[in-house]
């Protein structure tokens, strides 16, 4: 945790951390990965308080420029290699945690194997009750996750390294024309999805970005302003949703790449964060994703609706993120070293920051 390597990402020199198993990390997204799974984690608790119904603090948003940012990164990479490693960090834990709720939630005679099937093959379906939600709920944003990848891995092989733009632009004509034919076809309800958008403005980040100069003179003072944009952020979060139409949806719309933007500038010019508990929930954050609505269901069918008190629910919270790490240290990192322990020969990929 002490030592700062840089080291060039497709012409982007980094100053990365060291995540708990030792990988080269950009602190300040691995606190934005942690920050987003417990956005996530609160808006699914059900806190209101006062505050306008349905209150999201953006955390898949966040999730997605994050993803979009680091994938452009990745695009020197053969398709093979980039979409095996991708699988690789994402299907086995959600297998598990899907698994783990059919098994808890009524088994098999609840849960019909077919929507089970669809779900674990990330295919956008209706289920028997028409739900377009795969059998965990939270995995829908892994449908477009991995379509995301698809789209990506075929625009390597298609246009090598300009991969990132040819995705952006097909992922905007999608949205616009899926947006405007107004289909509820589930097929468009995820290729058309406003979210893509994230995607797309995580790789227009990382082209805004790449190119910067680092200052010779580092500025402490710039710690603070991290923290800062993650609490205006929040605060803009939590007004009340604006109108579609409205210059404020647009500005809200912004808040997720902006806070990411503000993260990735204070990682190159110096300020990155490489504190080891920071590092830690982020190494956690996609147990913490993908297990948090699991817990929230069983306490419920135990009696304890956690929303209701204050300390439940912050220790559950706290149990949750314990667990989470332990999964991730004795499940996620096993499971991850056996699917890719010998790379395919198509291309050796360098070793990269894990994303959501």
């Amino acid at each position: 945790m002490r030592d700062r390597p840089t080291v060039d990402l497709t012409g982007t020199a980094w100053c990365l951390a060291r995540s708990s198993t030792g990988r080269r990390m950009i602190g300040n997204l691995q606190l934005l990965r942690g920050y987003a799974a417990l956005a996530v984690v609160v808006y699914h608790l059900g806190f209101t308080y006062g505050l306008p119904h349905g209150t999201d603090f953006k955390g898949v948003a966040i999730f997605f420029v994050i993803s979009g940012f680091l994938m452009s990164g990745f695009a020197h990479q053969s398709p093979a290699v980039f979409l095996w490693r991708r699988l690789a960090r994402i299907a086995p834990l959600y297998w598990a945690s899907t698994f783990l709720m059919v098994w808890l939630f009524g088994g098999w005679a609840w849960h019909d194997w077919r929507d089970v099937a669809l779900s674990l093959a990330f295919v956008p379906h209706l289920d028997a009750r028409g739900t377009w939600q795969p059998t965990l709920g939270v995995g829908w944003t892994l449908v477009l996750e991995m379509w995301f990848y698809l789209l990506f891995a075929g625009a390597m092989a298609l246009v090598g390294r300009r991969a990132p733009l040819f995705v952006a632009g097909l992922l905007v004509a999608l949205v616009a024309v899926l947006q405007v034919s107004g289909t509820r076809n589930v097929w468009a309800l995820y290729l058309g999805h406003l979210y893509n958008l994230h995607f797309v403005l995580g790789i227009a980040l990382f082209y805004a970005t790449r190119s910067m100069k680092r200052p010779a003179v580092e500025r402490p003072m710039l710690w603070l302003v991290l923290p800062l944009v993650m609490g205006i952020g929040a605060v803009i979060c939590l007004s009340e949703p604006p109108p579609p139409d409205s210059w404020s949806h647009v500005i809200s719309y912004m808040v997720p790449a902006s806070i990411v933007g503000a993260a990735v500038w204070l990682a190159r010019i110096g300020a990155d964060m490489q504190n080891r508990w920071a590092m830690r929930l982020g190494d956690a954050s996609y147990a913490v994703y993908l297990l948090h609505t699991i817990g929230i269901e069983w306490f419920r069918q135990k009696g304890v609706i956690l929303h209701e008190s204050v300390g439940w629910s912050v220790a559950f919270v706290v149990a949750l993120v314990a667990v989470s790490y332990a999964v991730f240290r004795l499940f996620e990192v096993p499971a991850r070293t056996i699917l890719t322990r010998r790379p395919l020969r198509s291309g050796q990929a360098k070793p990269e920051p894990a994303v959501m």
